[in-house]
């Protein structure tokens, strides 16, 4: 009978023991929030599950908030991502503020979380950015400088047109894009030619930056095409006479041919008389017209020819009164 009673006392011990011999700890899942990437009006927030505990986990993502203690009771974004690294993105921020977030899991007996972190979103800022160029006479170098401390996407270029200040709704080359993922700070430089410009004409360019949030522009750089050709007068025969014609610039590669024209009225063209070589690299060079009337006036005028068009160079009026 005292055995009888022994046993009863023990096997009521151990029933009484059972609810608290599985610890909670290995009831709930096992999580810890990674890193945090935030940007202006967004960020993204990773965390890894370690465990599961003693269930399927139900859900899992990332809870955050403007106050330290977050939880699923704020706002979350939940994460259908196989496997232990997730990562969610936070949407709706406001720029220059500062957050809070937190991995968190879920399982049939609950929900744990990983460490508060906190960070703090970008202000809506252009990149610094500059323009210089070098003239030529019918096209000209720009340098474009873009330097970016921040980690946001845009795209940059240059736009140019005869009119002061000009806009993306001009005459507009796209240089780059900047994605999320290029590493920062973000520092380089582009060189490009806007070819085929009038000779003689004022252009205004600035470089833009274009972001979700609008457009910035750089400084203004204005400069004044020159004319590509000229020519002088080396001799009057008595029904002829020799020029030697002259091209300036360093955009020597788009010229084909070269050459003079005259008529006896004003503008001449290459419609009217000419003489045409093709060009050859070559500073300057020669030409002899005839026959010429005596007693007459003529109008000259230089010229140059590219895939696109033909660049006349000053009118000079030349008298004979031989």
């Amino acid at each position: 009978m005292k055995h009888k009673i022994i046993f009863f006392i023990l096997a009521i011990s151990v029933l009484m023991c059972l609810p608290f011999c599985k610890r909670p700890s290995e009831r709930l899942p096992l999580v810890t929030t990674s890193v945090v990437s935030p940007e202006i009006t967004e960020a993204y927030c990773s965390g890894v599950l370690y465990n599961e505990g003693d269930s399927k986990i139900i859900e899992k993502g990332i809870c955050w908030g403007t106050k330290g203690n977050v939880s699923i009771t704020d706002n979350k974004v939940i994460s259908n991502t196989e496997g232990k690294t997730f990562t969610a993105k936070l949407e709706g921020l406001e720029s220059v503020s500062t957050y809070y977030a937190r991995a968190y899991a879920t399982n049939a007996f609950g929900t744990s979380y990983g460490k508060v972190v906190s960070f703090n979103t970008w202000g809506v800022t252009a990149p610094n950015i500059s323009l210089s160029a070098i003239s030529n006479f019918n096209y000209v170098d720009l340098t474009l400088t873009v330097n970016q401390t921040q980690p946001s996407s845009y795209t940059t270029g240059i736009c140019w047109s005869k009119s002061s200040l000009p806009t993306v709704s001009d005459n507009t080359i796209t240089v780059s894009q900047r994605k999320f993922s290029d590493p920062f700070p973000y520092n380089k430089s582009y060189t490009l030619s806007i070819q085929d410009l009038d000779q003689t004409t004022i252009y205004n360019a600035r470089a833009y930056v274009a972001t979700n949030f609008g457009i910035a522009y750089s400084n203004q750089f204005s400069w004044v095409t020159s004319n590509p050709v000229s020519f002088s007068i080396l001799s009057l025969g008595s029904a002829n006479a020799s020029f030697q014609v002259y091209v300036s610039g360093n955009n020597l590669s788009s010229i084909k041919t070269m050459g003079i024209c005259w008529s006896e009225d004003p503008t001449p063209t290459e419609t009217d008389y000419r003489i045409e070589r093709a060009y050859t690299n070559t500073i300057s060079n020669n030409f002899s017209i005839s026959p010429l009337k005596s007693n007459t006036t003529y109008f000259l005028r230089s010229y140059v020819k590219t895939d696109t068009k033909t660049i006349y160079g000053a009118e000079e009026k030349m008298i004979r009164t031989l």
